[in-house]
């Protein structure tokens, strides 16, 4: 089954999906306001680095919200169905430089409260597994493979690049702060397997709602546990 096609027959409810989207739009804009005025203050190098790759994650996905807003806008204005392949595509595009940034920024913050040096191999091996956990799901999306195939492999990468954060930096010191925010990015990153097998409307909703979590939500933790130090 092709779940990047609509249901014939349905009109798509062009001012629920928009406002979705632009929601996602303005927080992600709200939030980069946030980590500036936060790294402002931080005084801690490190610390205003990692906020400060946070504000870049929010600039990206703020940035291709607006596009998504406007890709839906013109369907509305034209009276066609919504360009579900289109919104894909820059959702991947997005994804591709925001999640290797996610996760040097997480590396980054669980180096700075454990005191594990995070290597230059480490970094590369967790973004090339990064990559490759989107290839997959890119291409079960343009059904190049079997979508549920490309679940399944695409949860490969995934694993082992959790299992190295959790091996490297989790295993032999525990910081609660640390374990929460470990288990904030397996579930929320986990969840967007769920939104995977959904159809389009109610997957595009969950992955707009774990975006805001994994990116806004992080980076304003991320926020407030430097200020409170």
């Amino acid at each position: 089954m092709d779940n990047n096609k609509e249901k014939k027959g349905s009109k798509p409810d062009y001012k629920k999906v928009k406002s979705s989207f632009y929601f996602n739009h303005i927080w992600m804009s709200v939030t980069v306001v946030i980590t500036i005025i936060t790294a402002f203050i931080l005084e801690n190098p490190l610390h205003k680095y990692i906020i400060l790759l946070e504000t870049a994650i929010s600039t990206i996905s703020s940035t291709i919200y607006y596009l998504l807003t406007n890709t839906i806008q013109k369907s509305q204005n034209e009276s066609i169905d919504i360009d579900w392949k289109k919104i894909t595509i820059l959702r991947y595009n997005g994804w591709v430089f925001s999640t290797p940034l996610m996760l040097i920024a997480f590396l980054l913050f669980l180096s700075a409260t454990t005191k594990i040096k995070v290597t230059i191999p480490t970094i590369i091996t967790i973004i090339l597994l990064d990559w490759a956990m989107l290839l997959f799901g890119y291409l079960g999306e343009i059904n190049y493979i079997d979508r549920m195939s490309a679940l399944v492999t695409g949860f490969i990468p995934f694993f082992i690049m959790f299992g190295i954060i959790y091996n490297t930096f989790l295993q032999n010191k525990y910081v609660f702060f640390n374990y929460l925010i470990f288990a904030l990015f397996l579930i929320f990153w986990g969840l967007y397997g769920v939104g995977y097998v959904l159809e389009l409307e109610p997957r595009n909703y969950l992955m707009n709602l774990l975006d805001l979590l994994s990116k806004s939500g992080i980076g304003i933790l991320f926020s407030i546990y430097f200020l409170s130090q």
